[in-house]
């Protein structure tokens, strides 16, 4: 819980400063050179695809990008692990013949 409580904040920072890195590749006089995935035919910067958003602010600060994918890794993790342990807990208790019963 107390690595929840750390973590939730550190990746909702790294998140806002992830977006707020990423909407400078708009404004970069070359921003079709930089794009992978998005095709080259797009004329508009709207068009732009959020994973080559991603990719520009990786290459231009990797630490808050790796820090905000890590930070959302690791809460998805525990959370993952919050749910097993919670469903074996509740089939150790017998509750699964009727807790998870579709009708």
């Amino acid at each position: 819980m107390f690595a929840c409580i750390i973590l939730f904040p550190l990746f909702v920072y790294s998140a806002i400063t992830l977006s707020w890195m990423d909407s400078y590749l708009m404004y970069v006089g070359n921003w079709k050179d930089q794009l992978i995935f998005t095709p080259k035919t797009i004329t508009d910067t709207n068009q732009i695809y959020e994973i080559d958003k991603l990719l520009y602010a990786f290459r231009v600060e990797p630490l808050p990008t790796a820090i905000c994918i890590l930070s959302f890794l690791a809460l998805l993790v525990m959370g993952i692990s919050e749910i097993v342990r919670l469903s074996k807990k509740h089939r150790k208790k017998g509750y699964d013949k009727h807790y998870f019963k579709v009708y």
